[in-house]
C-alpha cells in the first residue's frame, strides 16, 4: 500500500516511534528506532526547517504492508 500524508508529529511508542499522520489519527504507524534514526539523519535539515517555521509542513510518502492484508493474498 502507499501512504501520502502530512506528518503531524512523532511520539514515543513501546517499540519505536509512532508517526501521526494529520488526516489518519487512528492509523497506527510505528517506526522502529533504527528507521527513525535513519530518517533523522537523512532529513536533518528538513526536520530543522519544520521546527524553525511553524507554517511549514512535512509530508510522508511511503510504502507499507499490513498483516491484515496478508489473508487477501492467499
Amino acid at each position: 500500500m502507499i501512504l501520502v500524508g502530512g506528518i503531524k508529529k512523532f511520539e514515543p511508542a513501546g517499540n519505536g516511534q509512532r508517526m501521526l499522520i494529520k488526516h489518519l489519527p487512528d492509523f497506527l504507524l510505528i517506526l522502529d528506532d533504527k528507521l527513525y534514526s535513519r530518517l533523522q539523519t537523512r532529513f536533518e535539515s528538513e526536520f530543522a526547517l519544520s521546527d524553525a517555521d511553524g507554517e511549514s509542513h512535512l509530508l510522508a510518502i511511503a510504502t507499507f504492508g499490513s498483516p491484515i492484508c496478508k489473508g487477501a493474498e492467499e
